[in-house]
């Protein structure tokens, strides 16, 4: 139990310390949070004036596309503001620049990854709160908190895994790109707009359904396999990514690089 606590706190601390850094420039911190923001509203524009002209689609209405952008967009904003390494990691290791996590005390994995931030991901957050505050007496609190969790879990894990490639096929900022860029855009629509073949590779090859897509279909219809199933796919997923990252740690070469940390 110390340990895990004094992860957290080094958590914490690392945020504390990042936001402090954000908010000195804080025009530029204040033009990111609004513009991530306003890009998450001229998608749910998109969506109401689609469902307005098609209504029913798949059995789906904008009500459900609202709750599924206000899961995705608020677990997004945690994952940018805790752990927004996820996505750094194909740079530094092609760079050399894991050295730095290699000499401290802490785990080299737990770190590395929440020692990043991005302030778009304050825009995230904070509108995917208030579209969520919208559903808190529609459906239960606990189960929205609980889909919130794994969809970070998510969609930290899968970025790591794409970013934990450099280790193993060199330069692959670009393929670490792809799977960010492919696993948002594939767990912004709900599993049922998708053909059969496509479904199954969204819930077993990339699992990008259980982010959203999965939560979704169990909030408006409640299975206990469906709660497990999406947790238990969560903690293996980050169990592979975990794997995945050390694995790949050995094959890592020092950039022999004089790099200094501001």
């Amino acid at each position: 139990m110390n340990i895990i606590w004094s992860h957290l706190l080094l958590a914490f601390e690392y945020l504390k310390i990042n936001v402090k850094t954000a908010v000195e420039y804080r025009t530029s911190f204040i033009i990111q949070v609004i513009s991530m923001a306003i890009n998450n509203i001229i998608w749910l524009v998109f969506w109401f004036y689609f469902f307005d002209s098609f209504g029913v689609v798949n059995g789906y209405v904008f009500l459900d596309m609202l709750l599924l952008y206000g899961l995705i967009a608020t677990a997004y904003g945690l994952a940018g503001i805790f752990a927004q390494n996820r996505k750094s990691l194909a740079s530094m290791v092609n760079q050399g620049r894991l050295d730095y996590y290699l000499t401290l005390p802490k785990n080299v994995f737990f770190h590395l990854t929440t020692s990043g931030f991005s302030a778009f991901a304050v825009g995230d957050l904070i509108f995917g709160l208030i579209v969520l505050s919208l559903f808190v007496f529609v459906y239960p609190i606990h189960l929205i908190l609980l889909f919130l969790v794994t969809a970070t879990i998510l969609l930290i894990a899968i970025d790591l895994i794409g970013s934990s490639l450099a280790f193993y096929v060199g330069n692959s900022e670009r393929i670490s790109n792809t799977v960010h860029n492919t696993s948002i855009a594939f767990a912004t629509y709900p599993i049922g707009m998708f053909t059969d073949w496509v479904k199954i590779i969204l819930l077993t090859v990339i699992p990008v359904a259980f982010i959203s897509a999965v939560p979704l279909e169990v909030l408006k219809v409640f299975t206990i396999e469906g709660v497990l199933l999406t947790i238990g796919v969560a903690l293996l997923v980050l169990f592979i990514s975990i794997i995945v990252f050390y694995y790949g740690l050995r094959r890592y070469e020092s950039g022999n690089l004089l790099y200094v940390r501001t």
